[in-house]
């Protein structure tokens, strides 16, 4: 699907889809709580589209259902939400995660980086927001 609609080459789809179980397992580790880069971002939308698998995998994975929760904002993310979230990769580094590609979790200057995040993936659950993903034991 990342092929078909999206333009990516077949290798860069597989580069994409590396990153994003990256980005699970700092998820199911607890390494991470910001949503994905953009580029990450469209594979995790693509994942969703096939519920069934989708969620057989949270299940497998996480043991529940990660439910994807957009928000909306009126002002950027604080200095220490664009901090925290701009760390990902060495994050995911320091827990022995290979990150291949490290561009795709580049931030955009809105979020304190160069590019690729898209604001409401830069905001952690806090105070202001709702969480992104919202880990519901409910669901199985």
């Amino acid at each position: 699907m990342l092929v078909t609609h999206e333009t990516m080459t077949n290798e860069e789809s597989t580069q994409v889809i590396y990153e994003l179980e990256n980005y699970y397992t700092g998820l199911r580790e607890g390494i991470l709580d910001c949503g994905p880069p953009a580029q990450i971002d469209t594979a995790f939308h693509w994942h969703i589209l096939n519920t069934r698998a989708y969620a057989a995998f949270c299940k497998n994975t996480f043991n529940k259902f990660i439910h994807h929760t957009p928000h909306w904002i009126d002002s950027p993310p604080t200095n220490d939400e664009q901090v925290h979230c701009n760390d990902a990769v060495s994050l995911l580094k320091e827990h022995g995660i290979d990150v291949h590609r490290k561009d795709l979790w580049e931030t955009s200057p809105r979020c304190g980086g160069q590019k690729g995040f898209r604001i409401i993936s830069c905001i952690v659950a806090n105070q202001r927001t709702r969480p992104r993903f919202d880990f519901d034991d409910d669901d199985f």
